[in-house]
């Protein structure tokens, strides 16, 4: 490493605390760690998690914000954090001299961003999620409304702006200026997790996800499993939210009940555990960036059977590992894991090293120090 910079990363959530955007800022700050940089983490206390500590070489500073929940946040915390955080700019700017500033959310974490830039003259870049951007995610467009002025800003002062799928990076586009574009880095994979597939005599389903039918489209699942009766099938079904009830009904409703084991959130270690022993992930979603449970199952060597969305069929294509439903209709899924059911050797077959590689977090992390490292 022959230029070596101090990064300050700001995320609300950090390993071991939050769901996908948690999980990538984790990853960029060991990997920029392990190329030489110096990265300092300011992120949201939690519990019993220690205020400051160093770990894989990344310092971590956890702030007091007011978080309850492990896996979930709500505005309230949010702007709690950006406050405790606002106030310990200075020292930390003061002790570390960071050279760029990388911020996690455009909306309203992006504000750190330019307090930084105006107060110590620090640039900073920030990582779109998808929730932050206009029109990903219709249920927030009232908060969108409110906040469309300081998104506008942020976007417009960042050196950078980062996305992780195709279709946030053609929204994120839209409300940047002419001159400026999203730059794409799709979230790696975790390599460590792989492991070839051997399918036993019953194939096992896995379904993650916030239930949330107009999002995720998860009551295809019910379907599935009534057509396929002669099929020794069993589904794993991982998550929560609004539309939960609804698909426990339709389970009673169908007498499914011996087919279906259903779980609240996992943590990490112990979703890990469920990619470890199922075969297919039925990735059913209407509406999605890049998956963080689409990623992870393919690391995890799982076959996905996934709606034609921009980045499933990003993933899929580039590993080779499951299929790009047509029609995203219960009958299609049918079709294919009847296919599956009896030639199991197509789940079998592995990702090879050379791709495994390109998809890694190692190599996302290259491309995004590619562009910091850029002259201006």
């Amino acid at each position: 490493m022959t230029d070596s910079k101090c990064f300050l990363l700001i995320s609300h959530e950090f390993p071991p605390v939050g769901g996908g955007a948690a999980n990538a800022a984790g990853h960029y700050a060991e990997e920029l760690a392990k190329m030489g940089h110096k990265v300092i983490v300011m992120t949201a206390g939690y519990k019993n998690l220690a205020e400051r500590e160093t770990r894989n070489g990344v310092t971590i500073i956890r702030l007091s914000a007011k978080r309850h929940h492990a896996h979930k946040s709500n505005p309230f915390e949010m702007f709690f954090f950006i406050f405790a955080a606002l106030f310990s700019l200075g020292s930390i700017v003061d002790r570390f001299r960071p050279d760029h500033a990388l911020i996690f959310f455009v909306s309203p974490f992006g504000l750190l961003g330019l307090a930084l830039k105006a107060w110590f003259d620090v640039p900073f870049s920030v990582f779109a999620r998808g929730g932050d951007i206009p029109g990903f995610v219709h249920i927030t467009s009232f908060y969108h409304s409110f906040l469309q002025p300081l998104t506008d800003r942020i976007l417009e002062e960042a050196e950078h702006v980062f996305t992780n799928g195709a279709y946030l990076k053609q929204l994120t586009d839209k409300l940047l200026d002419e001159e400026k574009e999203a730059i794409n880095i799709p979230n790696g994979l975790d390599t460590d997790l792989y492991k070839p597939k051997i399918v036993g005599e019953e194939l096992k389903l896995l379904f993650v996800g916030r239930m949330v039918q107009s999002q995720k489209n998860f009551m295809v699942l019910p379907e599935i499993l009534k057509e396929t009766p002669d099929l020794n099938l069993h589904l794993y079904m991982v998550g929560d939210g609004p539309d939960l009830d609804l698909f426990k009904s339709k389970i009673y409703e169908y007498g499914l009940q011996d087919k279906v084991t259903m779980l609240k959130w996992l943590n990490k270690a112990s979703l890990a555990k469920f990619y470890e022993i199922c075969d297919v992930l039925i990735f059913p979603s209407l509406v999605e960036g890049v998956s963080n449970v689409l990623v992870e199952a393919l690391a995890s060597g799982l076959y996905v059977l996934g709606n034609d969305i921009p980045d499933t069929r990003f993933f899929i294509e580039e590993t080779r590992r499951g299929y790009v439903m047509q029609t995203n209709s219960p009958k299609e899924y049918v079709e294919l894991l009847r296919d599956l059911y009896h030639d199991p050797a197509r789940i079998e077959v592995g990702i090879s090293r050379s791709v495994l590689a390109e998809l890694s977090w190692q190599r996302s992390t290259e491309k995004l120090e590619q562009h910091l490292l850029e002259e201006k």
